[in-house]
């Protein structure tokens, strides 16, 4: 199997940065406004692209409401996991000697 060119692989969306997953997940854990908002600013982000030839009003939109789609769905659970990882790896450093590997 060959990689794909850097230019190809680029443009390839991660699964979960998809207008439909990001919605999927709003959907489980927001309220009917802000699934609305959501839904305006993708529709203005796709009259944009299509006006503009550019599917970057689309990625932008998309990037933004990824990033509250994870703070809805993992929140403060997430929060703790990284902070329990940290206070891992301090103490794997003080036992040990070294930086833990995998900070």
């Amino acid at each position: 199997m060959t990689a794909l060119p850097v230019e190809r692989a680029s443009a390839t969306p991660d699964p979960g940065r998809t207008p439909a997953a990001v919605r999927a997940v709003l959907a489980r854990h927001a309220d009917q406004a802000t699934l609305a908002l959501f839904d305006r600013e993708l529709d203005g982000a796709y009259v944009e692209a299509l006006g503009s030839g550019s599917p970057e009003p689309m990625r932008a939109v998309v990037g933004r409401w990824w990033t509250v789609a994870q703070m809805a769905e993992h929140g403060p659970a997430a929060d703790r996991r990284f902070v329990s990882r940290e206070q891992f790896a301090a103490q794997w450093e003080r036992r040990n000697g070294r930086p833990f590997p995998g900070a």
